[in-house]
Formats: C-alpha cells, structure tokens, sequence
C-alpha cells in the first residue's frame, strides 16, 4: 500500500467455530486498539459482505478463521491506460496460481 502497488478495498474476517457456526467480523466494526489492521486505509468498507463470507465458510474447517482482502492493483494501472489509449479491446483476463509459477520458475532453472 505504501509504495502505491495495491489499494486495500475491504477486508472481512470470517471464524467457523468447532459446531460449524460462522461469524463475521467486519473491519468497520474494528476501533484503534482492536487490531493493528483497523489503522489501514481501507477505501470501500462494506464491499465484502455475508455473501462472500458464506462462499468462503463452505470450505472453512471447523475451529478456524480466514480474512479476506479485496484489494485493486494500482501498478496496472498505467497499463490499462495504455491499452485504452491504443483503443485496445480486453478478450479475456485469467489470474495465474502463485504455485503454477513457482513450479515454473522452479522448471526453468533447472533445466
């Protein structure tokens, strides 16, 4: 966030408890010296909501907890300027799993 690579959207906190009860914690709900998250800057509080916690709590073992982060990728964007200047058209967009690259980079050095 510092150095203008990402702008934190929202996060949510989503806890399955050991009878498979969830819960959410919203960071809007956080003050100061709730957690050191709550000094973030975070732009659109609110854009997650129950419904990403409940798609998210389907594949949550009991007795534990994610965070979600929706966060904008503010590097891209002199290239989607770029692109909008050359009136370039987007046909598809795919994000590739960090593991598939590792395991690319990992192939490329070895051989």
């Amino acid at each position: 966030m510092d150095n203008g690579t990402i702008r934190i959207l929202d996060l949510l906190f989503v806890m399955k408890d050991e009878d498979g009860r969830v819960a959410t914690l919203a960071i809007e709900d956080l003050d100061a010296e709730g957690a050191a998250f709550a000094e973030l800057d975070i732009t659109e509080p609110g854009s997650l909501n129950e419904e990403d916690a409940d798609e998210v709590s389907d594949d949550l073992p009991a007795n534990s907890s994610a965070l979600l982060i929706a966060f904008e990728n503010l590097w891209a964007t002199k290239v989607t300027s770029a692109l909008a200047d050359a009136d370039a058209v987007l046909i598809d967009s795919i994000r590739i799993p960090a593991e598939v690259v590792a395991q690319a980079r990992a192939e490329a050095a070895a051989g």
